[in-house]
């Protein structure tokens, strides 16, 4: 064609097509330098692509009003050959803008970036599951694929666990600092809360709204207020709340009983003078078992501990008052003091070499015990007496550490008085 039009039709072989001209299928052989090409590559590449406008989500009356007036400032008249390119991409610039003046976006969220758990356990994870996958890629085989997800279950478990410990010790500190340091407690609490907060201009209470800051700050007390309080609704099971306060009535009657019953055996048996009572024990372990877990050595322990602690431990302070004969209190190992409880976990010579170790480790849990010897065996012996108070932290993780080192540290001053007995017996 010698001439180039701007409105044409194609037609394809068709039955009702008269025209002369068939379109006929063509290979040509053609030769092309490198430069050409990086220059038709280079051209590509800087075009621009417009996706087709969002309609649904566009204002069309404002998208209509906005491409009218940029049109107005464009010339029609002075449009040539040379720069019919130009005039092309500003009208294609004129409508992509007006189609982002008058479409609604989506509100795009600010990503924080958390920042990662890491820890020794982390680590280790974190690299023995790194070469359990290399393993698995270079192997292709059953054994090496289940390896590596051993691993990373084990690595994502460790993350888990770590996490865990660093939201209850946040919780141990806030529960800690109320009492104590009130600008701490409100520091930690704003910590806790999402630095992206959701604000509104109003809220409903009761039917009632609130406005400005103040009204809204007074409304959310009054909400968590009413949260807080339990209230009668018709739509409750009315057989299945009996039922529930029942249980609950149970309940308190039977630990009320139970409380009584070991507060009364404190007083009038002198054995039990360094057990605490629980609250609700009935269904509150206490320490001694509650940190053992599912390992039967650790029960083992703790069951020594616990015969230890109500004084059914056959000490000689324990055979002269049970035994009708003469029986001397004197220690059996040291031959220096009467053998009770004190002597055996504190001062005997002849298992200090056992005893060092565990008290060096739970000094530097509790300083404050390194000069007080009576809190000492106090806390080896039941940390949750109420005479702790104060001395000892509440939080889990440290009583977990207390009681797994008295418990190791009065396991193993067991076995040396046991084995100390069989060589006297034998001599």
């Amino acid at each position: 064609m010698d001439f180039v039009t701007n409105d044409f039709l194609e037609n394809d072989v068709e039955p009702l097509n008269v025209s002369d001209h068939k379109p006929l299928s063509c290979y040509i052989h053609i030769q092309q330098s490198k430069e050409s090409m990086k220059s038709k590559k280079q051209t590509t590449s800087s075009t621009k692509i417009y996706s087709k406008p969002r309609w649904e989500k566009c204002n069309i009356e404002n998208y209509k009003e906005e491409v009218r007036n940029n049109l107005e400032h464009l010339d029609k008249n002075d449009i040539s050959t040379f720069d019919i390119n130009y005039k092309i991409a500003r009208i294609h610039e004129t409508l992509k803008n007006a189609e982002i003046k008058t479409t609604k976006g989506r509100k795009k969220k600010k990503c924080t970036s958390k920042k990662k758990l890491w820890n020794p356990e982390i680590r280790d994870a974190t690299k023995k599951s790194k070469t359990a996958h290399v393993e698995w890629k270079n192997a292709k085989t059953n054994i090496s694929n289940v390896r590596r997800k051993e691993a990373k279950k084990h690595l994502r478990k460790v993350q888990r666990q770590t996490a865990a410990a660093k939201r209850n010790n946040l919780y141990d500190q806030i529960s800690s600092s109320f009492q104590n340091q009130q600008k701490t407690f409100f520091k930690l609490v704003n910590e806790q809360r999402q630095r992206s907060s959701k604000q509104t201009d109003m809220i409903r209470v009761n039917e009632t709204e609130y406005l400005n800051i103040d009204n809204i700050i007074d409304g959310w007390e009054l909400y968590f207020e009413n949260l807080s309080e339990p209230k009668e609704d018709p739509r409750f099971d009315a057989e299945f709340q009996k039922q529930v306060n029942e249980d609950i009535m149970i309940k308190e009657a039977t630990n009320n009983i139970y409380t009584a019953k070991i507060t009364e055996e404190l007083k009038t048996k002198s054995t039990l003078k360094y057990l605490g009572i629980q609250k609700q024990p009935l269904y509150n372990p206490h320490p001694i078992y509650k940190f053992t877990g599912p390992n039967p050595f650790e029960v083992l322990k703790a069951q020594i501990k616990a015969r230890i602690l109500t004084g059914t431990h056959i000490l000689q302070e324990n055979l002269q008052k049970f035994n009708q004969h003469d029986i001397d209190t004197t220690c059996e190992l040291c031959h220096r003091e009467p053998e009770d409880r004190n002597h055996f976990i504190l001062t005997c010579k002849k298992l200090e070499d056992k005893r060092q170790k565990h008290l060096q480790k739970l000094t530097n849990l509790v300083p404050a015990l390194q000069e007080r010897p009576a809190q000492l065996l106090q806390c080896i012996l039941d940390q949750s007496h109420e005479d702790l108070t104060g001395l000892v932290p509440a939080d889990e993780e440290t009583m977990s550490q207390i009681e797994q080192h008295s418990r190791d540290m009065l396991y193993d001053l067991h076995r040396a008085r046991t084995s100390y007995q069989k060589l006297n017996t034998q001599n």
